[in-house]
């Protein structure tokens, strides 16, 4: 019975101690998402206007809809 008292104890101290991360320090990183998206986001605006498929890609889709899905699944697609 201590011993398994003596574990929760540990246990429920560990999980006190876990450090989270702070309102303002989520804004700051949630801010610094948006900006690397909106950057790669112009990056591919300038890379397809570059090839002369912008607005509009050869295949008939939307650029915009392309940038946005590429530089959601990488963030360095167009660097």
């Amino acid at each position: 019975m201590i011993k398994q008292t003596l574990v929760i104890l540990c246990v429920l101290g560990l999980t006190a101690c876990g450090s989270s991360k702070s309102d303002s320090e989520r804004e700051i990183e949630t801010k610094n998402q948006e900006v690397a998206l909106n950057s790669c986001i112009q990056k591919g605006v300038k890379y397809y206007q570059d090839l002369g498929s912008y607005p509009t890609l050869s295949t008939g889709e939307s650029a915009d809809v392309k940038i946005r899905d590429k530089c959601n699944f990488n963030i360095n697609m167009f660097d």
